[in-house]
């Protein structure tokens, strides 16, 4: 719902619904996790007879009067369906919803490849007619039936199961789908023409490979697009992974004067972005998890005991980000844009860095811990980050005297959420700009990352992904993968760019338009206002 700022959002429980309240909103949408919900006849009666805006998610529907159901929605509520355990090779399942003529998908394992116990409501036809409600079909893998996934009946929706229940968005979950739903269940139209797209260069620091990274950034300088720098300020490797021997102390970027020319010489161009992506992008002398080098482990997460890091404070977050933003300093543009290092952050720290950065890119992670079972989230401008300061010391001084009472520092409970859309308020007070397409990997056709893909994979997800409103087309490359194949890269020599370009001008092809992050901040709308 950030997606519409304009908009007050109010979460309730179920429990304490009074007659007529629906009146009260907009549009309202109920949350079903289970048939045995105890739901008030209140709700159960005012569904029907409502002329609001209104979408039943999940299961629970047969405790609606079902002889409207069949009147309103030419269906009627059949059995759970749930994944067929008898064939142990592939197990069956309704994993495919189409959806606007496109195909996407109802995730069936997690990491460890064990079957989840996904499962999803099934309406049955009551006339011949009754087509004409469905908007979306689910499939089944093996036999190829389908049943209908979102239904539509005038101003009342349904949904069969919970889209964000293992929801993989790199995947082309079906989550996407219910994204554009909710356009027509809000009756709101796109807020762009055309689908943004947008590039970045990734885990840039200031001992990089400068012949690897220039040729990257003439991929983009050719092919007439902004670019954007993920850049890490301050390097360390105390494990001494990377052959330069141990480097506990982090050394800034500002060490190497190749780094700060080519750096500024970027950021005189207003359409480029210099990214902010973690202060060392590591966490102290050891593995958090992977090599303790910069780039490769979590900073803002103690990924060994899956916890917030022990020494976490407002103060060490803002102090750590003080070190980091002398580098910034020195090439000339203060930064607007924050990646939190693998997306993975506790509760406080998105906090902060809501109050410190006009936007953050890429997945956020959410904790159940952070929320009671009510709380109301208010409506904003969508020019709220635009009218946000850059980062300065004299900001953080300030965010330091804040109080940050209340907020959550057990961060218990997480879930990883990706957007397909910009976001102008999430419920930490940050407002995100997606990341939807991963990455190109080594190997990518062998490769299980959620996030990996080969050029073919991510320009065909772009493609299907075309009938997401307001969808963004956004990945980022690792310029070392410009080596040659024989030495870890993708390329046929060092240097060659050629698959990199390749996606740039696919993803042109296919209608998306390279915005640059500042032109994306002017083209906001001031004139919506609050509902």
């Amino acid at each position: 719902m950030g997606h519409w700022p304009h908009y007050e959002v109010r979460i309730r429980p179920i429990w304490n619904y009074r007659s007529g309240e629906i009146e009260n909103c907009h549009a309202t949408f109920y949350v079903g996790t289970s048939d045995r919900t105890d739901i008030p006849n209140a709700f159960l009666e005012d569904f029907f007879r409502t002329k609001r805006q209104i979408a039943w998610i999940g299961f629970g529907t047969r405790k609606l009067d079902q002889d409207l159901m069949q009147r309103v929605f030419r269906h009627r509520v059949g059995e759970t369906l749930a994944v067929d355990k008898a064939a142990a090779e592939i197990a069956g399942f309704y994993n495919r919803v189409i959806y606007k003529g496109e195909e996407f998908n109802s995730e069936l394992d997690d990491e460890s490849g064990e079957i989840k116990s996904i499962s999803i409501l099934q309406y049955e036809p009551t006339d011949k007619n009754a087509t004409s409600r469905v908007l979306a079909w689910q499939t089944h893998n093996k036999t190829s039936r389908q049943v209908p996934y979102f239904l539509r009946a005038n101003n009342k929706f349904l949904i069969a199961d919970i889209p964000f229940a293992f929801h993989n968005m790199r995947k082309n979950d079906r989550y996407l789908a219910f994204a554009d739903l909710l356009f027509d269940i809000l009756k709101e139209k796109p807020l762009h023409k055309q689908p943004i797209a947008i590039g970045r260069l990734e885990d840039i620091h200031g001992f990089y490979d400068v012949p690897l990274l220039s040729r990257a950034l003439t991929a983009f300088l050719d092919e007439k697009v902004p670019i954007n720098i993920a850049h890490i300020p301050l390097f360390a490797d105390p494990q001494n992974k990377e052959g330069r021997g141990e480097i506990r102390l982090p050394r800034p970027a500002t060490e190497s004067a190749a780094m700060v020319a080519l750096m500024s010489e970027i950021a005189k161009d207003p359409r480029n972005a210099l990214l902010w992506h973690g202060v060392t992008h590591q966490l102290g002398d050891l593995p958090n998890p992977h090599s303790g080098t910069s780039g490769h482990d979590f900073e803002f997460w103690d990924k060994v005991k899956n916890s917030p890091v022990s020494s976490e404070t407002p103060e060490w977050i803002l102090d750590r980000l003080a070190t980091g933003l002398a580098v910034f300093n020195a090439y000339g543009r203060p930064p607007r844009v924050w990646i939190t290092p693998h997306y993975e952050a506790s509760a406080l720290a998105n906090v902060v860095f809501g109050k410190v950065f006009p936007w953050v890119m890429g997945g956020v992670t959410y904790y159940e811990s952070s929320f009671d079972g009510s709380f109301t989230l208010d409506a904003v401008s969508p020019s709220i980050a635009s009218t946000m300061p850059s980062v300065t010391q004299g900001l953080l001084d300030k965010v330091k005297g804040t109080s940050f009472n209340g907020i959550d520092r057990r961060s218990k409970g997480r879930i990883s959420q990706d957007f397909p859309f910009e976001i102008y308020r999430d419920v930490y007070g940050q407002r995100v700009l997606p990341e939807t397409l991963g990455y190109i990997s080594v190997g990518a056709a062998n490769d299980h990352l959620t996030q990996a893909g080969d050029v073919d994979r991510i320009l065909e997800e772009a493609r299907r992904n075309r009938v997401i409103r307001d969808m963004w087309g956004s990945f980022f490359f690792h310029p070392y993968l410009l080596a040659a194949k024989e030495t870890g890269g993708i390329s046929r020599y060092s240097g060659d760019a050629t698959e990199l370009r390749r996606l740039i001008v696919g993803l042109k092809r296919l209608g998306y338009r390279f915005m640059s992050l500042d032109e994306f901040e002017r083209s906001l709308s001031p004139h919506l206002t609050s509902r």
